[in-house]
């Protein structure tokens, strides 16, 4: 199958209410969707990709619920005046910063954040997105990001 993916002999978790440590077990992913977990024995005759999870934990990706995409421009960022409270750190910092992204920046602001989740297992993000400078357009960069890197994000 050509949208076929067969991630096998790892440990797998399952989460949620009945969690569950899978050792020895393989997930068959077709289409984007998870189609089997079951011992590596039990899926035969897998033609398409295959990655060996042997040593490895599979488990469900990750769920960011709150995160802000264009705060990746705000890393080693000094210029800014000491703040006496969350007031200040808004005005000195975070306002500063929203009101001079382009969509452009908004853009790539996303991209960063997203190939960090990639990184870390995130595959779900709420993003709580703020550029007064770049009213129009600003969302939509955004999602371009999100599609171009094939996670899922409430904009």
């Amino acid at each position: 199958m050509p949208n076929s993916l067969l991630i096998e002999s790892g440990t797998v978790l399952t989460l949620g209410k009945t969690s569950r440590v899978l050792r020895g077990h393989s997930v068959l992913i077709e289409n984007g969707l998870v189609a089997k977990v079951a011992p590596k024995k039990a899926i035969k005759n897998f033609r398409g990709k295959r990655i060996n999870a042997t040593g490895k934990v599979v488990l469900p990706g990750f769920i960011n619920a709150h995160t802000h995409f264009y705060s990746s421009f705000a890393r080693g960022l000094t210029k800014t005046k000491p703040a006496k409270d969350f007031n200040e750190v808004l005005k000195n910092l975070w306002w500063r910063l929203d009101s001079a992204l382009t969509a452009e920046d908004c853009h790539y602001s996303a991209l960063i954040a997203l190939l960090g989740s990639i990184r870390h297992g995130t595959t779900t993000l709420i993003d709580h997105h703020a550029s007064p400078g770049a009213v129009a357009g600003s969302l939509g960069a955004i999602e371009r990001g999100v599609r171009e890197t094939g996670l899922r994000a409430c904009l």
